[in-house]
């Protein structure tokens, strides 16, 4: 596009360090997953080095924000390291990244509101991952855990309920990684990012 903007670009030692098969799945599929995992590392606008401060919040072109933090370690966007600095080109300006930006990504029939009412913790999780919701309506529960690449690896089904949701579930079989879990209730359906580590 015309422009100005700013990416921040991966290497490829940095796509590489993604699970085995992680592009090749994500590339079959151009207009889904991968296109937000992409427009999460371009800002409309240029943003130079010069331009960032530590705890500065960036709206990305996926819609959701990515957190500069600058320390004696270096300048870092959420925990990707920057490495390469202002490279300058026609339409905006290039920082290199040592990691690939994952969002939290919303499914879209996610309502503020709705969010609000879905807590997920501990986040990292280790062996059990805590899931409170405070319903506000009937509906039958149904909890669905994805990994990187979009595919199920976990459902629940907690069945029709009216009041708050208590339910701990076990995540100690899957390996350590990034997941979207998946809590659907009624006609809402809230997404979260989790880490799981070990």
């Amino acid at each position: 596009g015309e422009g100005p903007f700013t990416v921040f670009a991966p290497t490829d030692a940095a796509f590489a360090a993604l699970p085995a098969g992680t592009v090749e799945t994500l590339l079959q599929d151009p207009g889904g997953l991968v296109t937000q995992i992409l427009l999460y590392h371009v800002v409309d606008a240029k943003a130079l080095s010069t331009d960032l401060s530590n705890g500065q919040m960036i709206k990305t072109l996926q819609g959701q924000d990515i957190k500069v933090s600058i320390n004696e370690d270096g300048v870092f966007i959420n925990n990707a390291k920057v490495i390469v600095a202002d490279l300058v080109a026609d339409n905006g300006v290039v920082h290199v990244i040592d990691a690939v930006l994952i969002p939290g990504i919303n499914n879209v029939n996610n309502f503020t509101e709705a969010s609000s009412r879905v807590y997920v913790f501990p986040n990292p999780a280790r062996n059990v991952l805590n899931l409170d919701l405070n319903l506000k309506m009937a509906g039958n529960v149904v909890v669905e855990i994805y990994n990187i690449v979009g595919k199920q690896v976990a459902g629940y089904n907690f069945g029709n309920r009216t009041e708050m949701v208590h339910e701990r579930i076990d995540v100690s079989n899957l390996p350590l990684g990034i997941y979207m879990i998946s809590v659907r209730s009624g006609n809402e359906v809230i997404t979260r990012k989790i880490n799981i580590v070990k």
